[in-house]
């Protein structure tokens, strides 16, 4: 119970009447695996605040984001649901792609010249493209003293909210086959 309460925290959500709201559905979920079971919790949750329906269509989008390593386009996403849901639509696929990065449960990751990519992982890491392949790599957050842009912004007396960095190369796999 006390991982649920952390969960919890995490989502900020502060009302006791949303805090059995959220125990109630993570309860129901725990058959499905723990990482789906907090998914559909968090869509749920999210989604009494925002008025938005909790379709089939939506979880199905978010268990396919959580079962990947990758960082698919809308267009993968829709291609790997369609076989579970075969009348679901590309347009569909967009349009809760983009209403789940607004709410905060997956990540934008945008490279210039090409369609924009999803990442479940909304914890704080950066990313590397390679310039060759088109591979994603999940890098790990700088903090502290590894942290130079830090200290540029408290210069500056900005305060960010988040940061999106974006590495630039060639990965080891092309770099071999070079």
């Amino acid at each position: 119970m006390s991982r649920q309460k952390n969960y919890l925290c995490a989502l900020n959500v502060g009302q006791e009447r949303n805090f059995s709201f959220f125990k109630e559905i993570l309860q129901k979920a725990l058959d499905k695996t723990k990482k789906s079971a907090i998914l559909i919790a968090m869509i749920t949750v999210n989604q009494e605040k925002s008025m938005q329906r909790n379709t089939t269509q939506r979880i199905a989008i978010m268990r396919n984001m959580q079962s990947r390593c990758d960082h698919p386009t809308a267009y993968d996403v829709y291609d790997a649901v369609k076989t579970e849901l075969p009348h679901i639509s590309l347009t569909t696929v967009y349009r809760l792609l983009n209403s789940l990065n607004r709410e905060g449960l997956l990540r934008r990751i945008v490279v210039e010249g090409e369609s924009d990519r999803f990442d479940a992982d909304i914890s704080g890491h950066s990313h590397a493209v390679c310039t060759v392949c088109g591979r994603i790599i999940d890098c790990p957050a700088v903090s502290g003293d590894d942290a130079p842009f830090e200290k540029l912004l408290e210069a500056y007396g900005f305060e960010a909210s988040c940061c999106d960095m974006i590495f630039r190369g060639v990965c080891a796999g092309c770099r071999q086959k070079q």
